[in-house]
């Protein structure tokens, strides 16, 4: 911890987990109060309508993908992907705070959408889309229905088939932790250098 504040040039106490202490450590870089969280939903009083969007979305959110595809192999290539999160980012994220714009079309300009459809994936080594089904997620191949983000819609419309766009919901962006990656990451660069 008096590492982290030393490196960051900044004071701020420990959070009960890693995700509340990075958030104090936001804050403080930042000037904002100890208490101060980043809003995920609407926090002003004429936002019910978004309130109810951002809870619906909220099932197009999956974890990172972690399974066995094959139990051995005679050549391989490994891939590390370092920081994975971080990264992600330090890109384009949705900006409840700034209002929805419910249509049935797809917007072109960018990423930060979200697509309540029904959509087939053709039958492949490993599908692509996740799917809960009695709060598991799996990947199946076949028709289904489910909100999807837009990163994940892209890729359905290059290798699979949207059946029926029944409600798009698209946000504002924000890069509101991009530099606040930059720095750890430029920190953690800096300590390895050094040991």
């Amino acid at each position: 911890h008096n590492l982290l504040q030393s490196a960051l040039g900044v004071e701020f106490s420990l959070g009960a987990t890693l995700p509340a202490t990075s958030l104090k450590a936001f804050n403080a870089i930042n000037g904002l109060s100890p208490k101060h969280y980043i809003p995920l939903e609407p926090i002003n009083p004429d936002s019910s309508e978004l309130l109810s969007v951002s809870r619906k979305i909220r099932d197009s959110y999956f974890g990172g993908r972690v399974e066995i595809f094959e139990t051995s192999c005679e050549s391989a290539f490994y891939h590390d992907y370092n920081s994975a999160y971080p990264y992600a980012m330090t890109h384009a994220l949705p900006d409840f705070t700034s209002g929805v714009i419910k249509s049935k079309s797809i917007p072109m300009s960018v990423d930060t959408f979200f697509v309540d459809c029904t959509f087939t994936v053709p039958e492949m080594p490993i599908p692509f889309i996740p799917f809960r089904h009695n709060h598991k997620v799996m990947f199946p191949y076949g028709t289904g229905r489910s909100p999807i983000a837009g990163p994940e819609f892209r890729l359905l419309e290059q290798f699979g088939k949207v059946e029926k766009i029944h409600q798009v919901y698209a946000f504002g962006e924000t890069t509101l932790f991009a530099s606040f990656m930059a720095l750890l990451y430029n920190r953690r660069n800096q300590a390895k250098a050094e040991n």
